[in-house]
């Protein structure tokens, strides 16, 4: 056999294969230590102890005994989270959680790994592909997955970045494979309907992103100069394959665990009545002040968008489905950046990998030689930002957590400390309620139920 087809052939996959794993971890290492703060407790407590719904919360620990409360989101993303505590208990064990210096990076690793599976699937899917999509397609997961956005938020104990990359991002893969030509009209549909019901068993807001995604791809695609038999039929496989999956996805979700799935909608009316409760001037300072944090991470969302953007002029393949994903991507995006509260990067990962999707699938091979310029300086760029980003790193801090371990604050008879989930959710000694829920109310619910006083910790901030 001819040496440079046996490299080609063999050496190459494994080289990429190579640089990918070890360029995923490496650039990781510096956060697995970090102090679990805000809510991580909750889902640490998911992962290791795995409660079962409705009440998958830990909201806190009063005389010994644990506290749960409802979720308030559907069930499938957190079930997800429970999937992989189950396939991790080898190295979860007892003595091991109650250590946070061995638990906490243990848990964000196996969190980490949600992306990592996602992208690379991602990238086998290019290479094997690459015939169709060209070899510059790798050299963007590469930068996606080695973004700020990327490497800041995988290794966070949260659904949006776990569950709602592997939900969104598969949903996107899902409509990508239907939108290809040699897809017969039965598999069509029924990879929109499946594409459909996975996004529906996430967060409402996903499945609102991509009702209005179709929506708008049905409408745009009726002005659309093309064969009407055609277009017409590939219109109706949209609207009711996409739309019957996500009908049947919420219905399974809310079968599955209707209190949870039915709260959710209230934490979402909850963030829209907080922007539309906000006036117009101070919306925008506030936006505008919160975009100085944002954009570290959403450049990555933008310049695929920018990407897609130039794709839309020189890709010739109007492909319905392919304008699907990315409207998919666009209003997942949107609904984050324009708000004027305070959201965490988490939030813009399912947006991300429905992007990332978009700009691969938009991309015509070959690239005209401006478009490569411009992909590759736009990477560049990115891996820049990451090498500032990752040397410039510094921890957050978990003052309440700190002053546990030193001894400075304990929780005493007649008292609970009021604190973040992550100090208290593997500290037997603790008696504490997560700060998530405003003061005064956990203040009355501890003093109505347990007879205990509430208390903040003396030298917390």
């Amino acid at each position: 056999m001819d040496v440079n087809v046996t490299t080609k052939k063999y050496c190459y996959p494994f080289l990429l294969a190579m640089l990918f794993v070890i360029s995923f971890f490496a650039v990781r290492v510096p956060l697995l230590r970090e102090p679990f703060g805000l809510e991580e407790g909750i889902f640490a407590e998911l992962i290791v102890n795995r409660p079962s719904g409705p009440q998958y919360a830990l909201a806190g620990r009063i005389d010994g005994e644990k506290i749960y409360e409802y979720i308030s989101h559907p069930a499938a993303p957190y079930e997800l989270l429970r999937l992989g505590g189950y396939l991790s208990q080898k190295i979860l064990t007892y003595n091991v959680y109650l250590d946070d210096s061995s638990i906490t990076p243990r848990l964000r690793l196996i969190c980490s790994l949600y992306q990592f599976i996602f992208w690379g699937t991602l990238l086998l899917l290019v290479f094997f592909k690459r015939k169709l999509y060209g070899k510059w397609p790798i050299l963007l997961i590469f930068a996606v997955m080695l973004s700020p956005l990327s490497i800041k938020t995988s290794v966070h104990l949260q659904i949006d970045n776990t569950s709602g990359v592997i939900l969104c991002g598969a949903a996107a893969l899902l409509f990508t494979m239907a939108g290809q030509i040699n897809v017969s009209d039965q598999k069509k549909l029924l990879l929109l309907f499946a594409g459909g019901f996975i996004a529906g068993l996430g967060k409402q807001e996903w499945s609102f992103a991509l009702l209005i995604a179709t929506i708008v791809t049905v409408l745009l695609g009726l002005f659309k100069k093309s064969n009407a038999d055609r277009k017409l039929s590939t219109l109706k496989f949209i609207a009711l394959g996409v739309v019957g999956g996500l009908i049947a996805g919420n219905l399974a979700s809310y079968s599955y665990d209707s209190t949870n799935y039915t709260k959710g909608f209230h934490i979402l009316y909850r963030h829209v009545n907080i922007y539309e409760d906000s006036s117009p001037g101070w919306a925008l300072v506030s936006w505008l002040a919160l975009m100085k944090n944002r954009l570290p991470f959403v450049t990555i969302c933008l310049m695929l968008l920018f990407v897609i953007f130039l794709s839309l002029f020189t890709n010739k393949k109007r492909n319905f489905l392919y304008h699907l994903v990315l409207f998919y991507g666009v209003f997942l995006f949107v609904g984050y950046i324009l708000s004027d509260w305070h959201s965490q990067p988490r939030y813009y990962c399912p947006s991300l990998a429905v992007l990332a999707v978009s700009a691969i699938t938009m991309t015509s091979h070959p690239l005209p030689r401006w478009y490569r310029r411009t992909l590759f300086w736009g990477s560049l760029l990115v891996f820049f930002s990451t090498v500032v980003f990752t040397i410039g790193y510094a921890p957050d801090r978990n003052l309440d957590l700190e002053y546990i371990n030193s001894g400075q604050v304990k929780s005493s008879s007649g008292t609970v400390l009021y604190i973040r989930s992550g100090a208290g959710w593997n500290k037997p000694e603790i008696d504490y309620m997560n700060n998530n829920t405003p003061y005064e109310l956990r203040k009355e619910n501890v003093k109505e139920k347990f007879g205990k006083r509430l208390i903040k910790p003396t030298l917390q901030n």
